[in-house]
Protein backbone atom coordinates (compact mmCIF):
# COMPACT_ATOMS: atom_id res chain seq x y z
CA UNK A 1 0.00 0.00 0.00
CA UNK A 2 2.91 2.14 1.01
CA UNK A 3 4.20 1.89 -3.26
CA UNK A 4 0.85 2.76 -4.55
CA UNK A 5 0.95 5.60 -2.10
CA UNK A 6 3.95 7.06 -3.49
CA UNK A 7 2.77 6.03 -7.00
CA UNK A 8 -0.39 8.31 -6.00
CA UNK A 9 1.27 11.35 -4.58
CA UNK A 10 3.55 11.49 -7.77
CA UNK A 11 1.45 12.06 -10.13
CA UNK A 12 0.09 15.18 -7.87
CA UNK A 13 3.48 16.72 -6.58
CA UNK A 14 5.29 17.78 -9.60
CA UNK A 15 1.77 20.01 -11.11
CA UNK A 16 2.27 23.80 -10.35
CA UNK A 17 -1.21 23.85 -10.22
CA UNK A 18 -1.79 21.44 -7.33
CA UNK A 19 0.77 22.97 -5.34
CA UNK A 20 -0.59 26.74 -5.98
CA UNK A 21 -4.30 25.31 -5.00
CA UNK A 22 -2.55 24.23 -1.63
CA UNK A 23 -0.83 27.48 -1.24
CA UNK A 24 -3.99 29.06 -1.80
CA UNK A 25 -5.61 27.02 1.32
CA UNK A 26 -2.86 27.05 3.52
CA UNK A 27 -3.00 30.93 3.42
CA UNK A 28 -6.13 31.70 2.88
CA UNK A 29 -7.65 29.31 5.40
CA UNK A 30 -5.86 30.81 8.96
CA UNK A 31 -5.94 34.50 7.36
CA UNK A 32 -10.14 34.24 7.25
CA UNK A 33 -10.31 32.69 10.69
CA UNK A 34 -8.04 35.82 11.94
CA UNK A 35 -9.89 38.40 10.01
CA UNK A 36 -12.57 36.72 11.74
CA UNK A 37 -11.82 38.47 14.97
CA UNK A 38 -11.05 42.13 13.94
CA UNK A 39 -14.84 42.40 12.55
CA UNK A 40 -16.50 45.15 13.75
CA UNK A 41 -14.14 47.70 13.39
CA UNK A 42 -10.40 49.29 13.55
CA UNK A 43 -9.46 48.03 17.00
CA UNK A 44 -12.78 46.26 17.78
CA UNK A 45 -13.10 42.44 18.57
CA UNK A 46 -16.43 40.89 17.82
CA UNK A 47 -17.64 38.72 20.59
CA UNK A 48 -14.37 38.24 22.16
CA UNK A 49 -15.15 34.78 24.22
CA UNK A 50 -16.05 33.16 21.08
CA UNK A 51 -12.09 33.70 20.24
CA UNK A 52 -10.49 32.58 22.81
CA UNK A 53 -9.75 28.72 24.62
CA UNK A 54 -11.93 27.02 25.18
CA UNK A 55 -14.30 28.47 22.45
CA UNK A 56 -11.89 29.01 20.21
CA UNK A 57 -11.70 24.78 19.05
CA UNK A 58 -15.30 25.68 18.39
CA UNK A 59 -15.37 28.86 16.41
CA UNK A 60 -12.23 27.83 14.14
CA UNK A 61 -13.62 24.61 13.61
CA UNK A 62 -16.98 26.42 12.27
CA UNK A 63 -14.87 29.45 10.01
CA UNK A 64 -12.12 26.73 8.50
CA UNK A 65 -15.33 24.30 7.64
CA UNK A 66 -16.04 27.26 5.04
CA UNK A 67 -12.96 25.90 2.52
CA UNK A 68 -13.66 22.29 2.71
CA UNK A 69 -15.43 23.39 -0.29
CA UNK A 70 -12.29 24.47 -1.75
CA UNK A 71 -10.59 21.11 -0.73
CA UNK A 72 -13.42 19.19 -2.56
CA UNK A 73 -12.62 21.61 -5.51
CA UNK A 74 -8.89 20.14 -5.47
CA UNK A 75 -9.91 16.54 -5.22
CA UNK A 76 -12.44 17.26 -8.55
CA UNK A 77 -9.80 18.25 -10.39
CA UNK A 78 -6.39 16.06 -9.33
CA UNK A 79 -8.95 13.02 -10.53
CA UNK A 80 -10.80 14.27 -13.60
CA UNK A 81 -7.51 15.39 -14.98
CA UNK A 82 -6.60 11.61 -14.87
CA UNK A 83 -9.08 11.12 -16.79
CA UNK A 84 -8.52 13.30 -19.24
CA UNK A 85 -5.20 12.34 -19.54
CA UNK A 86 -6.10 8.72 -19.12
CA UNK A 87 -3.44 8.35 -16.49
CA UNK A 88 -6.02 5.90 -14.29
CA UNK A 89 -5.80 3.87 -17.92
CA UNK A 90 -2.31 3.63 -18.10
CA UNK A 91 -2.27 2.52 -14.52
CA UNK A 92 -5.18 -0.24 -15.41
CA UNK A 93 -3.10 -1.08 -17.87
CA UNK A 94 0.07 -1.55 -16.18
CA UNK A 95 -1.21 -4.07 -13.77
CA UNK A 96 -3.11 -2.25 -11.16
CA UNK A 97 -6.50 -2.82 -9.82
CA UNK A 98 -9.34 -1.22 -9.53
CA UNK A 99 -9.82 -1.42 -6.09
CA UNK A 100 -6.09 -0.71 -5.82
CA UNK A 101 -6.71 2.83 -7.53
CA UNK A 102 -9.41 3.11 -5.63
CA UNK A 103 -7.53 3.22 -2.61
CA UNK A 104 -4.82 5.26 -3.65
CA UNK A 105 -7.37 8.01 -3.96
CA UNK A 106 -8.73 7.60 -0.30
CA UNK A 107 -5.31 8.06 0.59
CA UNK A 108 -4.35 10.81 -0.99
CA UNK A 109 -8.12 12.71 0.54
CA UNK A 110 -7.14 11.50 3.80
CA UNK A 111 -3.75 13.49 3.10
CA UNK A 112 -5.48 16.43 2.37
CA UNK A 113 -7.63 16.02 5.44
CA UNK A 114 -4.26 15.49 7.61
CA UNK A 115 -2.64 18.36 6.45
CA UNK A 116 -5.95 20.87 6.94
CA UNK A 117 -6.78 19.33 9.98
CA UNK A 118 -2.89 20.32 10.94
CA UNK A 119 -3.24 23.90 9.95
CA UNK A 120 -6.16 24.16 11.78
CA UNK A 121 -4.88 23.12 14.72
CA UNK A 122 -1.96 25.37 14.32
CA UNK A 123 -3.91 28.54 14.11
CA UNK A 124 -6.18 27.51 17.04
CA UNK A 125 -3.21 27.16 19.18
CA UNK A 126 -1.37 30.28 17.79
CA UNK A 127 -4.98 32.34 18.22
CA UNK A 128 -5.95 31.10 21.24
CA UNK A 129 -2.73 32.04 22.71
CA UNK A 130 -3.23 35.27 21.48
CA UNK A 131 -6.37 36.20 22.50
CA UNK A 132 -6.56 34.14 26.02
CA UNK A 133 -6.41 36.79 28.41
CA UNK A 134 -6.52 34.64 31.65
CA UNK A 135 -4.41 31.22 30.62
CA UNK A 136 -4.20 30.11 34.36
CA UNK A 137 -7.81 30.08 34.67
CA UNK A 138 -8.95 28.01 31.10
CA UNK A 139 -9.15 24.24 30.10
CA UNK A 140 -7.03 25.05 26.48
CA UNK A 141 -7.94 21.51 25.76
CA UNK A 142 -11.38 21.37 26.68
CA UNK A 143 -13.91 21.38 23.32
CA UNK A 144 -10.60 20.49 21.44
CA UNK A 145 -12.64 17.06 20.03
CA UNK A 146 -14.46 19.53 17.31
CA UNK A 147 -11.30 19.33 15.54
CA UNK A 148 -11.77 15.81 15.03
CA UNK A 149 -15.21 16.76 13.61
CA UNK A 150 -13.40 19.15 10.80
CA UNK A 151 -11.61 16.38 9.90
CA UNK A 152 -14.39 14.06 9.48
CA UNK A 153 -16.57 17.47 7.81
CA UNK A 154 -13.21 17.72 5.37
CA UNK A 155 -13.46 13.56 4.74
CA UNK A 156 -17.09 14.02 4.01
CA UNK A 157 -16.69 16.91 1.48
CA UNK A 158 -13.73 15.46 -0.40
CA UNK A 159 -15.23 11.86 -0.96
CA UNK A 160 -18.73 13.38 -2.01
CA UNK A 161 -16.30 15.49 -4.45
CA UNK A 162 -14.44 11.94 -5.70
CA UNK A 163 -17.87 10.34 -6.31
CA UNK A 164 -18.68 13.25 -8.41
CA UNK A 165 -15.71 13.17 -10.13
CA UNK A 166 -15.84 9.17 -10.97
CA UNK A 167 -19.57 10.00 -11.79
CA UNK A 168 -18.70 12.63 -14.69
CA UNK A 169 -15.21 12.58 -15.31
CA UNK A 170 -15.20 15.77 -16.80
CA UNK A 171 -13.37 18.67 -14.67
CA UNK A 172 -16.06 21.29 -15.53
CA UNK A 173 -19.02 19.55 -15.00
CA UNK A 174 -18.15 18.05 -11.72
CA UNK A 175 -17.21 21.25 -10.46
CA UNK A 176 -21.08 22.36 -11.41
CA UNK A 177 -22.49 18.95 -10.02
CA UNK A 178 -20.27 19.52 -6.84
CA UNK A 179 -22.05 23.06 -6.27
CA UNK A 180 -25.28 22.41 -7.11
CA UNK A 181 -26.01 18.96 -4.95
CA UNK A 182 -25.42 21.60 -2.20
CA UNK A 183 -28.03 24.10 -3.73
CA UNK A 184 -30.07 21.13 -4.83
CA UNK A 185 -30.09 20.08 -0.78
CA UNK A 186 -30.71 23.91 0.24
CA UNK A 187 -33.83 24.09 -1.77
CA UNK A 188 -34.94 21.01 -0.71
CA UNK A 189 -34.56 21.42 2.95
CA UNK A 190 -36.95 24.88 2.55
CA UNK A 191 -39.35 22.23 1.76
CA UNK A 192 -39.30 19.89 3.44
CA UNK A 193 -37.54 20.76 6.25
CA UNK A 194 -37.93 17.38 8.13
CA UNK A 195 -35.55 15.73 5.80
CA UNK A 196 -32.74 18.23 6.10
CA UNK A 197 -30.44 16.42 9.10
CA UNK A 198 -30.97 13.15 7.31
CA UNK A 199 -28.99 14.80 3.88
CA UNK A 200 -25.15 14.47 3.25
CA UNK A 201 -23.98 18.32 3.59
CA UNK A 202 -26.34 18.98 6.46
CA UNK A 203 -25.04 15.87 8.00
CA UNK A 204 -21.46 17.20 7.72
CA UNK A 205 -22.19 20.58 8.67
CA UNK A 206 -23.95 19.53 12.32
CA UNK A 207 -20.38 17.86 12.71
CA UNK A 208 -19.66 22.09 13.19
CA UNK A 209 -22.71 23.11 13.64
CA UNK A 210 -22.80 23.95 17.41
CA UNK A 211 -20.49 27.71 17.16
CA UNK A 212 -23.10 28.56 14.67
CA UNK A 213 -25.86 28.16 17.36
CA UNK A 214 -23.57 29.98 20.43
CA UNK A 215 -23.92 32.70 17.77
CA UNK A 216 -27.30 32.80 17.17
CA UNK A 217 -28.31 32.04 20.43
CA UNK A 218 -26.38 35.57 21.44
CA UNK A 219 -28.35 37.16 18.69
CA UNK A 220 -31.94 36.07 20.87
CA UNK A 221 -32.31 33.27 17.47
CA UNK A 222 -33.81 29.69 18.68
CA UNK A 223 -32.07 27.06 16.49
CA UNK A 224 -32.12 23.39 16.69
CA UNK A 225 -29.21 20.91 15.28
CA UNK A 226 -29.40 16.85 15.41
CA UNK A 227 -25.54 16.41 16.20
CA UNK A 228 -24.61 13.06 15.34
CA UNK A 229 -21.53 11.13 14.05
CA UNK A 230 -22.57 7.82 12.82
CA UNK A 231 -24.77 9.64 10.11
CA UNK A 232 -21.19 11.04 8.84
CA UNK A 233 -19.42 8.20 8.51
CA UNK A 234 -21.96 6.13 7.33
CA UNK A 235 -22.04 9.10 4.24
CA UNK A 236 -18.14 8.17 3.78
CA UNK A 237 -18.43 4.90 3.38
CA UNK A 238 -21.19 5.36 0.86
CA UNK A 239 -19.15 7.46 -1.10
CA UNK A 240 -16.17 5.21 -1.17
CA UNK A 241 -18.23 2.43 -2.41
CA UNK A 242 -20.35 4.73 -4.54
CA UNK A 243 -17.18 5.58 -6.52
CA UNK A 244 -15.93 2.34 -6.47
CA UNK A 245 -18.96 0.90 -8.09
CA UNK A 246 -19.09 3.29 -10.72
CA UNK A 247 -15.25 2.47 -11.17
CA UNK A 248 -15.72 -0.89 -11.95
CA UNK A 249 -18.52 -0.16 -14.41
CA UNK A 250 -16.85 2.57 -16.15
CA UNK A 251 -14.94 2.46 -19.44
CA UNK A 252 -11.77 3.44 -19.18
Amino acid sequence: MLRLYRLEMQKHLPHISFWVMMSLYTLLTPLFIWRMTTLGGRGSRLLDTFFQFPDIWETSVYFGSFFNFFLGFIVIGRITNEFSYRTVRQQIMDGMSRFEAIGTKVLFIVTLAIWATILLFGTTLVLGFLRTPEMAEVQIWDKSINILYFFLHALGYMFLAMLVSFLVKRSALAYLLFFFTWIGELILTTRFAELANWLPYHAFDNLIFKIYQDFTDFAGIELSTNFNWWLPVMYVVIFILGAYFLFRRSDL
